[in-house]
């Protein structure tokens, strides 16, 4: 089964992430963190070294978050998700909603390290601190999915589409999941839906 990852513009999500927030020990975002965070998509290993060193400098957050942006792409996925971790847990009072992003990513991360308890425990801190966002639940109904619990991944998604009726990615992800647990029936209606919402979806294999 084709596993879909709802969070695979992960410069985009960091972009937002800083641009629409300013954090405590940074006035705003600088020229610095966008142009580390474009060549962390395009060169992760020279963004990481320039990452680090701005680390070391004092940099702050903004550093930080860069430095395990750079790491991601180069699949150095349980560092990432140790310092996604970090920064959640520095942003968790002052934003929730901030953290709630970051510990998504570090849940992507650790997912993407095999490290399913762990990718499970960050997904939990997110969804507690923000539950109405559709996406983390998805997310984890993701790990779910890969981890076979397909039951506690089906619940996951229901919540996202009730949130969000219309998010494609979580309709087709439930018809997968309904392939696995052997309801067919159900599991084309979701493809269905989605395709009415994606035609993109079209062209996706339906096992």
């Amino acid at each position: 089964m084709k596993i879909f990852f709802s969070m695979c513009c992960l410069v985009i999500f960091l972009m937002m992430v800083v641009f629409s927030v300013v954090h405590a020990d940074d006035n705003k975002a600088s020229p610095s963190l966008e142009t580390c965070l474009k060549k962390a998509d395009e060169l992760p290993d020279i963004a990481a070294a320039n990452a680090e060193i701005w680390v070391k400098n004092g940099g702050g957050f903004q550093a930080k978050l860069c430095f395990a942006l750079a790491q991601f792409k180069r699949n150095e996925f349980l560092d990432a998700a140790q310092k996604f971790s970090s920064l959640a847990l520095l942003s968790r009072l002052k934003n929730p909603v901030m953290a709630a992003s970051l510990y998504s990513q570090s849940g992507l991360s650790y997912m993407r390290a095999m490290e399913s308890a762990e990718a499970e425990t960050a997904y939990a801190e997110a969804l507690k601190l923000n539950p109405g966002d559709p996406e983390i639940w998805v997310d984890r109904a993701t790990l779910r999915t890969a981890m076979e619990h397909y039951w506690d991944a089906l619940n996951d998604l229901n919540q996202a589409l009730k949130l969000n009726p219309k998010e494609a990615v979580a309709l087709r992800l439930r018809g997968q999941t309904w392939v696995k647990l052997g309801n067919r029936q159900k599991a084309q209606e979701d493809f269905l839906a989605a395709e009415d919402l994606d035609p993109q979806t079209l062209g996706v294999s339906h096992e």
